[in-house]
């Protein structure tokens, strides 16, 4: 940990004690997927999170319930903090866009289908985050949460809504969605 701090330290030092005391940062999520310390991945995520800062009232989304699965979920985050949205159409970032939905902050466009753009999430100053940015913890009660959930389906991309998890120590006997878009 003090590693990762002093790296930290280097790539962000006018917003570190920001970062250190904000209570809603996944520190593990983030050492578990930044290991090799990476500034400009590290720099795109820490930017990405006071954007969003922002952009949504942390505080009162980190006190919601969300609803029993009958899947077993515990909503640890280590399954969806690694998920890679899937391709996302010019249409729905449009709406997404329209709409002032966070998501559109973190797309880009990916390719270019019979004119339209098709887009790709986790993406914050041109660099792919390694990891979900709307996911947080509530360092009050150790629980973490999706900032995009109480939105609604139709303000996050469609893999978010389908999810099941599948991290090894998850409850879930269905993990049958497709696979991951790769980086």
């Amino acid at each position: 940990m003090a590693r990762f701090l002093q790296a930290l330290e280097e790539l962000l030092p006018a917003h570190l004690h920001d970062l250190l005391t904000w209570e809603f940062i996944p520190w593990n999520h983030i050492l578990d997927h930044h290991r090799d310390m990476s500034g400009s991945h590290l720099t795109a995520l820490f930017d990405a999170y006071l954007s969003l800062d922002s952009h949504l009232d942390l505080k009162t989304l980190s006190s919601r319930n969300l609803p029993e699965d009958s899947w077993g979920c515990k909503r640890c985050g280590f399954c969806c903090t690694s998920m890679r949205p899937g391709p996302v159409a010019a249409a729905t970032y449009r709406y997404w866009e329209k709409a002032g939905a966070p998501v559109a902050l973190f797309c880009k466009t990916r390719a270019m289908i019979k004119k339209n753009p098709v887009y790709r999430c986790w993406f914050h100053n041109g660099v792919r985050l390694r990891i979900c940015p709307f996911m947080f913890i509530n360092r009050k009660d150790s629980r973490t949460f999706c900032s995009i959930y109480h939105m609604g389906d139709e303000y996050r991309p469609s893999m978010c809504s389908g999810y099941i998890p599948r991290h090894e120590a998850c409850t879930s006997n269905k993990l049958d969605l497709p696979p991951w878009e790769s980086c």
